[in-house]
């Protein structure tokens, strides 16, 4: 844990949590991608999957983890439901 939600060490956690994020998008993103790539086996397939994919990534509240778990469900062809 890099941080503890309290007063003292609010931004020190705030900082670290969103460097996290920064700093995992760009493996994200290519987990995405190779889901995308293994999955369609035409170029029109591929832009579809991954506007759906884009669609879901953003209702999810991390964008490395949405984006890496929206293109994995469309490539295995599974639906996931939730409420986070």
């Amino acid at each position: 844990m890099w941080g503890y939600r309290n007063k003292r060490f609010n931004h020190f956690g705030w900082f670290a949590a969103k460097a996290d994020d920064l700093l995992g998008l760009p493996s994200a993103l290519i987990s995405g991608l190779a889901y995308l790539f293994a999955q369609s086996a035409a170029r029109s397939q591929l832009w579809t999957l991954a506007e759906k994919s884009f669609r879901q990534c953003i209702n999810y509240k991390s964008l490395n983890g949405g984006w890496t778990i929206a293109t994995g469900a469309y490539a295995i062809n599974i639906k996931l439901r939730g409420t986070s």
